[in-house]
């Protein structure tokens, strides 16, 4: 019986700093991957800058599977694989180009993550601004 009760509070403690600890685990992924986001979207905002230096137009895809690979194949970069981001770029209305790393529905969904996304403005002179989170 003793022995029961030494089991039963080494699990409840155990269980009790799980959850204590728990909300901090979650940022430690979490910012890991943001990190990851924001180097991708820099990498793509470096191709797009060196593109348009040689070919002077910029890569613009969508956020889909296929556009992407076409995107990220013109700007001689690989996909990032098993990322619950995808990416896409596209002209804002003053003609800067926007470069955005966006949460997959498939994540939203099945990770419940939150609608995320980072992106990077690259304005008409060629200069990219800081990048920015917004959810």
């Amino acid at each position: 019986m003793k022995a029961l009760i030494s089991i039963n509070w080494v699990v409840g403690s155990l269980l009790a700093l799980l959850a204590v600890a728990w909300p901090l685990i979650g940022k430690v992924l979490a910012s890991g991957e943001h990190a990851v986001v924001e180097t991708t979207v820099q990498q793509i905002v470096t191709a797009q800058q060196t593109h348009h230096s040689i070919r002077e137009d910029y890569v613009l895809f969508g956020a889909t599977d296929r556009d992407m690979r076409e995107g990220f194949a013109k700007l001689d970069m690989n996909v990032p694989a098993g990322s619950s981001f995808i990416y896409e770029t596209y002209r804002a209305e003053d003609g800067s180009v926007v470069v955005q790393g966006l949460a997959s529905p498939a994540a939203i969904v099945r990770d419940r993550m939150p609608p995320l996304a980072y992106s990077v403005r690259i304005r008409a002179d060629g200069h990219a601004e800081g990048g920015a989170w917004q959810e």
